[in-house]
Formats: structure tokens, C-alpha cells, sequence
């Protein structure tokens, strides 16, 4: 019964949250990108990133719609500035398989690689060294953090 009431309580503060608008000029820059106005969708998306509501998500939205747009625009060069800049924001974003072109899949993933490559962080094997746990770590690292668990315990 507390539990219950506890669980309603966060769920009314949670629902309560105002949430985060963004702004109407990176709505309509989608739109216009969906039309194929892909000259209008970059000028909305320029008016988008001045915007003060635009938050760290829009701007990746900004970053991944520039770059879709350069494409279309056969400006590879444009698109890939703009896919490095989504790339470092959010290096492990993959664009929705079911609304991204193959060809756009092809070239950001291309970049994507190209850029994990050159900036990115690899693990390699795991080892275990009696009671030490070996973990190889290559690349631009700033920091790590580890969440070991023994089997048979529940938390870390």
C-alpha cells in the first residue's frame, strides 16, 4: 500500500515536469526535409541552432538533419563537417534504420567508423589475472568506470 502511493507520488511529479520545447524552426526544418526542400530545411535548421530552447538533443537533431541534407545535396564534404560534429556530441549514435535512406546509412556509417577510428575508445580482451581483472583500453580516454558484480550477489 506505501508502495503504491509512493510510486503514484513520482509518477504526478514526474508528469508534472514541464517539458522541454524545441524550437518551431527545427520542426518545420524536418518537415521541410521530408518534402525534399533541402535548401529551406538548412536555413531552418541555421534559425534553429540560434535558438535559446534548443537543447543538447535538438542539437544533435540539427547536426544529423545538416548533414542528411548535404547529402541529398550531393555536398559530401558539408555532410561529413556536420556528421563529425553529431559524432562528437553523441559517438555512439546510429541513425532509425526504417526512416534513414540506405545510401545516408552508408555514408554516416562510413564517417562514423572513420571517426571511432581516428577518436574513439576500443576495449580489448578481458583477462583475469588471479584476483585482478585486466581490461585493454586504446584511445582517447578521459575516464573509465567499472561495475564489478560476484556471482550469486545482486548489486554491485
Amino acid at each position: 500500500m506505501l508502495l503504491r502511493a509512493a510510486v503514484a507520488s513520482m509518477f504526478l511529479l514526474a508528469s508534472s515536469a514541464p517539458a522541454l520545447a524545441e524550437p518551431a524552426s527545427l520542426a518545420a526544418a524536418r518537415a521541410s526535409y521530408d518534402q525534399g526542400e533541402f535548401l529551406g530545411a538548412l536555413s531552418q535548421l541555421a534559425e534553429a541552432q540560434r535558438s535559446p530552447e534548443l537543447t543538447e538533443d535538438g542539437q544533435v537533431q540539427v547536426h544529423w538533419l545538416r548533414g542528411a541534407c548535404f547529402h541529398a545535396l550531393d555536398r559530401t564534404e558539408e555532410a561529413n563537417r556536420s556528421f563529425d560534429a553529431l559524432l562528437k556530441m553523441r559517438p555512439l549514435f546510429q541513425p532509425n534504420p526504417y526512416e534513414t535512406p540506405p545510401d545516408l546509412r552508408t555514408l554516416f556509417g562510413a564517417r562514423a567508423d572513420a571517426y571511432r577510428q581516428q577518436l574513439g575508445v576500443s576495449i580489448g580482451a578481458v583477462q583475469f589475472n588471479k584476483a585482478e581483472l585486466e581490461i585493454g583500453v586504446q584511445g582517447n580516454v578521459a575516464w573509465l568506470v567499472c561495475f564489478v558484480r560476484t556471482p550469486g550477489e545482486t548489486q554491485y
